[in-house]
């Protein structure tokens, strides 16, 4: 690929204090661009799309659909507050495959979003009708792990045992949260692999993993609100 610079200012809907990406742009990957990109290679085990936020797009089913071409999983990342049911019929219409839908707090839900939590929740249970693998995508911030009892275990507790959807946190927490137990959950040690720690709960399963140790070589990462990136690398290809 290409040897150009990258690009890190991705638009979103949303403003987390948390995000990396502190300014949003409003350039978008043009689809023309990513199909003759495509065509260069061969088939690859995993088309992530990601942002800013991707479902800004209305076109978004034709990336999934491009993506599909050349990957045998095509997976979205979003905070899931522009999802609703004519857009989840055509992601998996297109060929969505998984699913990971952020979710930041639940106790201090309105602290970050000004959409209702009630009304969220029903869009996370819509999705799952819709779209084959849906996970809950966890990032470390100081709603859910600050002060003496971790929210953490809440939110895992939840969607694991009540929802029974599977849990990815995103960040390397043995290290930083050594007294993180989630044995005190009920969760238990499967197995570590390509830097993710697995784990077995009563309802879903919950992992943990050090960012980009997940990912292999031969996974691709699509923004359409960005760049198109070889994540091991961190290589970009230009931007429209």
């Amino acid at each position: 690929m290409p040897n150009l610079r990258v690009i890190t200012n991705m638009d979103c809907n949303e403003k987390c204090y948390f995000c990396y990406q502190k300014i949003k742009d409003s350039r978008r990957l043009d689809i023309n661009f990513l199909r003759s990109e495509i065509e260069r290679f061969d088939r690859f085990n995993r088309a992530a799309i990601y942002g800013g936020e991707a479902t800004i797009r209305e076109d978004l089913p034709e990336f999934i659909e491009l993506c599909g071409t050349k990957s045998d999983v095509v997976s979205l990342t979003s905070n899931g507050t522009l999802l609703n049911q004519r857009k989840l019929q055509q992601y998996r219409d297109a060929g969505l495959d998984e699913l990971g839908i952020s979710v930041p707090t639940i106790q201090h839900w309105s602290a970050m979003r000004d959409m209702p939590w009630e009304d969220f929740l029903k869009i996370i249970k819509l999705a799952v009708k819709y779209i084959p693998n849906v996970r809950i995508n966890v990032v470390e911030n100081k709603y859910n792990m600050s002060g003496d009892n971790y929210e953490m275990y809440d939110i895992i507790k939840f969607f694991t045992q009540e929802l029974h959807i599977g849990v990815l946190i995103c960040r390397n927490f043995t290290k930083k949260y050594p007294d993180l137990d989630l044995g005190l959950i009920g969760a238990e040690l499967r197995c570590v692999e390509n830097g993710c720690a697995k784990y077995t709960s009563s309802g879903a399963d919950v992992s943990y993993y050090e960012p980009v140790k997940v990912y292999n070589e031969s996974d691709y990462i699509v923004s359409p609100v960005g760049v198109f990136t070889n994540w091991m690398k961190f290589v970009a290809t230009k931007d429209k």
